[in-house]
């Protein structure tokens, strides 16, 4: 063989030889770096949400909130708008879906059964779950304002919080910013509530104080609307979205079941604004029971907050038996499936600070 071709013959040879070692060597170097990720994300059991696919991958945050279980509650809020990042409504929802979702156990909460010793604060803890679920959420079907009264109680046996239904859902409304619940210092209780919303948020409020679970939300004791990107949503650990909200727990052993230890206390704070809502309540009851087609327009001066605990109260509960339109809608907010928006007129009106008895409150427990 001519010495020139053999020479060429070899030098192609061991150019081949050198683009295979590299092809072998990137890929190598990809299998790698996956494998990095992939024991990284379980280390930390995060793992891509079913949307990722969809999410806004470009955006990066401009800051991330560390959140340790020395954090003050009162800063992980929405109620601040230097903590959200500046996105519109598209990006957000884009930003958020973008965030992982943990693989870790999220297992159901206890139930709560609040005690009916004291009638006022049982009450007063019943209007203000209310009033919570009902500004927060009125928009939702059932489930997500079941899933907004499962948070409150949840934060009810947190030690980062109070341990009254209103101490939890009041937590900072005598500031401009840094109030738990949006609804409490955004001027929301200015406005009047719809009297079939106010009744299915109330229903659904009495069988949650009563043992009701909503499983989906395990132990999550924050969350926020799907359109706003807070800065601390990167360092707690996601749950997942339930309608337009997003549910987050504690990181760490601080949002496990070990961590929920706190006892409520039984005494609970009185919110003035209820006499306001009382008033409006009782209007359209009146104007029901006349026959009208329009409840009366009253105005609402919002009075501020009285947090003077309740004295304890002799008076029984009533022990009076609700219709069973009533025990229905109990019983289908005591369900863990998809549940249909609830009729406007399907309950009997309740008045706020009005007792309720057992059998008009209570509902099966979800296990």
């Amino acid at each position: 063989m001519d010495p020139s071709v053999e020479a060429q013959l070899r030098q192609r040879t061991a150019q081949r030889r050198n683009a295979m070692l590299l092809l072998l060597a990137g890929l190598f170097a990809l299998l790698a770096v996956a494998t990095w990720q992939i024991l990284a994300m379980a280390g930390a059991d995060l793992w891509p949400s079913p949307e990722s696919g969809q999410a806004y991958k470009g955006f990066k945050p401009t800051r991330i909130m560390k959140v340790t279980p020395q954090t003050d509650p009162e800063k992980l809020t929405v109620s601040d708008k230097s903590i959200l990042e500046p996105l519109s409504v598209t990006d957000a929802e884009k930003a958020n879906l973008a965030i992982p979702v943990a693989r870790k156990a999220n297992p159901a909460a206890r139930p709560l059964m609040l005690p009916y010793g004291n009638p006022v604060s049982w009450s007063r803890s019943v209007d203000c779950l209310t009033a919570a679920i009902y500004y927060e959420a009125n928009s939702e079907p059932v489930d997500g304002q079941r899933a907004v009264a499962q948070v409150v109680l949840n934060r009810v046996r947190h030690p980062a919080f109070p341990h009254t239904v209103c101490g939890v859902v009041f937590q900072g409304s005598e500031r401009k910013t840094g109030c738990q619940f949006s609804f409490t210092c955004d001027g929301s209780l200015a406005r009047l509530p719809q009297r079939g919303g106010w009744e299915r948020a109330r229903t659904i409020a009495a069988a949650a104080l009563t043992g009701s679970v909503y499983r989906p939300v395990g132990w999550a004791t924050h969350y926020h609307a799907d359109y706003v990107v807070p800065n601390w949503a990167y360092s707690l650990t996601k749950s997942g979205p339930i309608g337009r909200h997003i549910f987050y727990r504690w990181p760490g052993g601080w949002g496990t079941p070990k961590a929920f230890t706190a006892s409520y206390t039984g005494s609970e704070p009185m919110p003035s604004w209820l006499i306001a809502q009382a008033s409006w309540i009782n209007g359209t009851r009146t104007a029901e029971m006349n026959g009208k087609a329009e409840a009366p327009v009253l105005q609402v001066i919002v009075p501020p907050i009285d947090m003077t605990p309740a004295s304890p109260a002799p008076a029984a509960v009533a022990a009076a038996a609700p219709p069973a339109s009533s025990r229905r809608l109990i019983e289908s907010a005591a369900t863990d499936g998809p549940q249909p928006t609830a009729p406007t007129r399907a309950l009997r009106p309740l008045m706020p600070s009005q007792p309720i008895s057992r059998a008009t409150a209570v509902g099966p427990v979800t296990h």
